[in-house]
């Protein structure tokens, strides 16, 4: 089941809703809309935290409910009968969370799998040598990754070949799961599904325009096409309700509801017909994230201006601390008020701006600027030696841009002074 991976800060409060829909606000800055079936009441995968805080993200299982929270802690609620509410306590900063079944992942922000949860298919045992992963999904029974080196993993239950992953040679980009299927994006728009095709979802149409994004639904499987027009298969060919038109940017889906998110901040809602997933509430626009769980949907609105500086959160590179002028001295897309400072040459600037501005260089690319480093350890090899002297004296001269970190001084040339400085450095080197 896909949980949708934007981040966009929602902020959340107060007890949930009534049985048609329900609604948590904090004045102007941020909802979060949940509304359930017909004929099972109340249900507390519904009911959000009070105390929940600032929300980059939120998804749906079977019968529980997750969110991110700023600046990547999670938090679940709903029914625990697995322990699937019981968020590990040393999971640290997550980048992703997915939720299945009744079972739980998260990405650490260093790339490590977590699972938590039902593990009696052992859904839950994360393999010893998956390495750093890029994308995960939680299915009914089982767990499926796609790691770092583009490789795709599976584990927990097989009973419908859902772990049975096919060989291409496309490159994948994300993967999604449903109760027992998986679909898999490559990057040039194509999916790939197995595992349960009884209802044809994993019959692929053969023409089926390229696609941004995909999610595995109980017997189903939809697309969002560059056009943003929503696509789907499956279900022996039940289509009853899926939107047409164009200018969607996201879909999510769960055991039995489908929905769409469209640009203008208004969603649509289909398959659900059942059990009144359908029944969207008065007053949904502005949306900007979705999550579908087995019986109920999730939306969420963000604050316009979370931090109140004047800067629109769509636009801001630090949303939750203010940053009125966006200063971003490295240029990477975080506001500096939202990074961590190191100045380990102590110049008063931070290392990361040092670098991008080129007043320091950063020859192994590891974020420190090579002056803290070993610099005139110009070969890597723990020493400064003859070789290293080889190597000034052939870049010596104006500064080459095929080999920066030969100019020890930063000045602009490799001269005597950096003859010097590797002179006095000569020896072993940490």
């Amino acid at each position: 089941m896909l949980f949708n991976r934007v981040h966009a800060p929602v902020l959340a409060s107060l007890a949930f809703a009534f049985l048609l829909a329900g609604k948590n606000c904090l004045a102007d800055d941020g909802e979060i809309w949940g509304w359930p079936d017909h004929g099972y009441g109340n249900q507390p995968y519904l009911y959000v935290p009070a105390d929940l805080g600032p929300v980059m993200s939120i998804g749906a299982g079977r019968n529980f409910s997750c969110a991110m929270v700023y600046p990547g802690s999670v938090r679940c609620w709903g029914f625990n009968n697995y322990g699937q509410c019981d968020v590990p306590v040393d999971l640290g900063v997550v980048r992703h969370v997915a939720l299945g079944g009744d079972h739980a992942l998260a990405i650490r922000r260093d790339g490590t799998l977590r699972c938590w949860g039902d593990n009696r298919k052992g859904q839950c045992n994360v393999p010893s040598d998956l390495g750093s992963c890029r994308d995960a999904d939680a299915g009914e029974d089982f767990t499926v990754a796609l790691t770092e080196s583009g490789t795709i993993r599976c584990w927990g239950g097989n009973d419908y070949g859902q772990c049975n992953v096919p060989v291409w040679t496309k490159v994948p980009t994300m993967v999604s799961v449903g109760s027992f299927h998986s679909a898999v994006l490559f990057s040039d728009g194509g999916v790939k599904c197995w595992g349960e095709a009884r209802s044809q979802q994993c019959v692929v149409p053969s023409n089926l325009a390229p696609l941004t994004q995909v999610a595995a639904a109980g017997s189903a499987t939809v697309g969002l096409t560059g056009q943003g027009s929503i696509v789907q298969w499956g279900e022996n060919g039940n289509m009853y309700g899926v939107p047409s038109g164009s200018g969607f940017i996201k879909i999510a889906a769960g055991m039995y509801v489908k929905l769409a998110l469209h640009q203008d901040g208004t969603v649509q809602v289909w398959g659900g017909f059942v059990y009144g997933e359908n029944g969207i509430p008065p007053g949904l626009t502005g949306i900007t994230d979705i999550a579908g769980g087995n019986r109920f949907a999730l939306a969420a609105r963000e604050a316009t201006d979370l931090d109140s500086d004047g800067v629109a959160n769509v636009s801001d590179n630090c949303r939750m601390i203010p940053n009125p002028l966006q200063e971003d001295c490295d240029r990477d897309g975080i506001g500096d008020t939202c990074e961590t400072v190191t100045d380990c040459n102590g110049n008063g600037v931070d290392d990361d701006c040092d670098i991008a501005r080129d007043d320091a260089t950063d020859f192994n690319s590891n974020g420190i600027p090579d002056v803290c480093e070993c610099a005139s350890d110009l070969n890597a090899d723990h020493r400064v030696n003859g070789a290293d002297l080889g190597v000034l004296l052939a870049f010596w001269g104006p500064r080459s841009t095929a080999f920066p970190a030969a100019d020890l001084t930063n000045d602009g040339v490799v001269s005597g002074a950096d003859l010097g400085m590797l002179l006095s450095a000569w020896g072993s080197c940490p």
